[in-house]
C-alpha cells in the first residue's frame, strides 16, 4: 500500500462515500472495509488524521458515528475521554435527533464495555448521562437516554459495589 497512495484514497473515498448507505448490511461492511484496511495500513498517523477527519463533521452527521466506532479502539477510549473534554457532552446530544440515536448508541455500548473504564466513566461522562436522564429540558433526549443508555450503563459498569 506504501506504494500506490492513491489507491489508498480511492478506497477511503468509496468508504467515506457509503457511510449513510440505506441499504442493508452496506454501513456494517463498510465499517468491517476500513477497520480491514488500517489494520493492514497499520499507521497510527493515518488513525490521526481520519479521526481528525472525522472531529471535523457535525454531531450532527450519521456518518461521524460508523467512522467513530472504528477509530476510537485504536484512538483508544481512555486517551479520547481524557483528551477530549467535550466528547461526553457531544456524545449526549445523538439523543436528541431519532436517526442519530441508534449510532450514538453504538459509541456510548463501546466506551460502557470497555474495561477498566469505570473511573474515567464516571469523571467524564456519568455526569452527562446523569443531566440527559433527569435534567435535560428535551424530553426525546430524557426517553432516549433512559431506553437505550440506561439498560447498557447497568449491564456494563460495576455500578451495585461503588459509592458515587
Amino acid at each position: 500500500m506504501k506504494e500506490r497512495p492513491q489507491d489508498l484514497q480511492l478506497l477511503c473515498d468509496v468508504i467515506n462515500a457509503n457511510w449513510e448507505n440505506p441499504l442493508k448490511g452496506v454501513p456494517d461492511l463498510i465499517a468491517d472495509s476500513l477497520s480491514n484496511i488500517l489494520d493492514l495500513v497499520n499507521s497510527s498517523e493515518l488513525d490521526k488524521a481520519l479521526w481528525n477527519q472525522m472531529s471535523a463533521l457535525s454531531w450532527k452527521t450519521k456518518a461521524k458515528y460508523p467512522l467513530m466506532l472504528v477509530l476510537l479502539p485504536r484512538m483508544g477510549v481512555f486517551h479520547v475521554l481524557e483528551t477530549e473534554k467535550d466528547f461526553a457532552a457531544n456524545l449526549v446530544e445523538s439523543l436528541s435527533s431519532s436517526h442519530l440515536t441508534s449510532a450514538g448508541t453504538a459509541v456510548y455500548r463501546l466506551i460502557v464495555r470497555t474495561p477498566q473504564i469505570f473511573q474515567l466513566w464516571k469523571a467524564h461522562v456519568m455526569p452527562h448521562l446523569i443531566h440527559a436522564l433527569c435534567l435535560d429540558p428535551r424530553a426525546l433526549v430524557r426517553s432516549n437516554c433512559k431506553l437505550h443508555w440506561l439498560n447498557p450503563t447497568l449491564a456494563a459498569l460495576p455500578i451495585g459495589n461503588v459509592q458515587f
